[in-house]
């Protein structure tokens, strides 16, 4: 009889630590956001999951093994530092749950956490500085639109002499576009310009290009 009352004990002993153990209370489930640190929703996510890895993040067993190494990437300690962000800068919004609690977090110019959830996500952003347009990037040459570059506002390059097709890859390098008159021929030489050389231009502006022989 006794020794029926303990197989019993043990039974439910292990039956309770199996539903603890499967409940989830410790899961990690985190969506991360990138964005311009502007108060912008973040509009490149990548999803992470732990317990097991998974999510679009790459290697995600990797990045389960940084955060728990280094928490602070998702709870960090209260900080009292202030900083203003420069135009250009970027944030990161982490949101879900981290070990079964809740999270949310977004972390912007001023914190390190930003350039750490790049490397993890191995995210380069477009452009890379918002100045340099031809620095490599990942999600395309622009990956957030229009509203988070106001405020820069790059010199109109000299491409008059130029075929189309080089005038048009240095207008892009600066963040401007090209219109071509009457249309866009590769091999077409740049004759004329406008806005002028050197005239200071808001990014995304319209370059007019008019080609020999129109």
């Amino acid at each position: 009889m006794m020794g029926r009352i303990a197989t019993l004990t043990a039974a439910l002993m292990l039956a309770a630590s199996g539903c603890a153990g499967g409940s989830g209370s410790a899961a990690t489930a985190l969506k991360v956001a990138f964005g311009p640190d502007d108060g912008s929703r973040g509009l490149v996510v990548f999803r992470l999951r732990c317990d097991p890895p998974g999510g679009s993040i790459p290697t995600p067993a990797a990045v389960c093994a940084r955060i728990a190494s280094r928490p602070r990437l998702v709870t960090p300690p209260p900080s009292n530092v202030t900083c203003s962000p420069g135009i250009g800068q970027w944030a990161v919004t982490i949101t879900g749950s981290y070990r079964g609690q809740a999270v949310r977090k977004r972390f912007g110019a001023c914190d390190n956490q930003v350039l750490a959830w790049m490397k993890l996500a191995r995210y380069r952003p477009c452009p890379g500085n918002f100045v340099d347009f031809a620095l490599p990037c990942d999600h395309g040459p622009y990956a957030f639109g229009k509203a988070h570059m106001r405020g820069v506002f790059p010199d109109v390059p000299r491409v008059v002499g130029m075929t189309a097709a080089a005038a048009r890859r240095v207008l892009r390098r600066q963040g401007l576009e090209a219109r071509f008159t009457p249309a866009f021929a590769p091999r077409g030489r740049v004759i004329r310009q406008s806005p002028r050389p050197r005239t200071s231009a808001r990014v995304y502006a319209v370059v007019t290009l008019r080609i020999a022989g129109s």
